[in-house]
């Protein structure tokens, strides 16, 4: 099953970098649990499908651009898969780019991402 979770986890973070919101929710359960990694700034978890779509409407008011690239995907886990890689983005409003390292921990249940 681990192997399934890595590809899953690649093909959710592709999504995301087409900003393909509908493929993306795809590989996430009804009950996802989405801790940001912007929490210093922005407190809240956000829940299900439509807390999905809330965050990513966040994501594009703030940002031009957003790209995730992966480096490698470790299984430190049953169930866990662990994304490393660097994240790029562009401000909407300021035009700074950003270039910082990225990590991203998904905890999947019957192929499906849910926290």
């Amino acid at each position: 099953m681990s192997q399934e979770n890595v590809d899953a986890h690649l093909e959710a973070m592709a999504a995301f970098n087409r900003r393909e919101l509908d493929e993306l929710l795809g590989w996430m359960a009804e009950d996802i649990r989405l801790h940001s990694r912007f929490m210093a700034v922005d407190t809240r978890v956000f829940d299900g499908h439509a807390g999905i779509r809330e965050w990513q409407a966040g994501m594009t008011a703030t940002w031009e651009s957003i790209f995730l690239e992966v480096e490698r995907v470790e299984v430190p886990g049953a169930g866990l898969t662990l994304a490393i890689g660097t994240l790029r983005a562009k401000g909407q409003v300021s035009g700074v780019e950003i270039s910082e390292p990225m990590a991203q921990l998904v905890r999947w249940r019957d192929g499906k991402g849910v926290e």
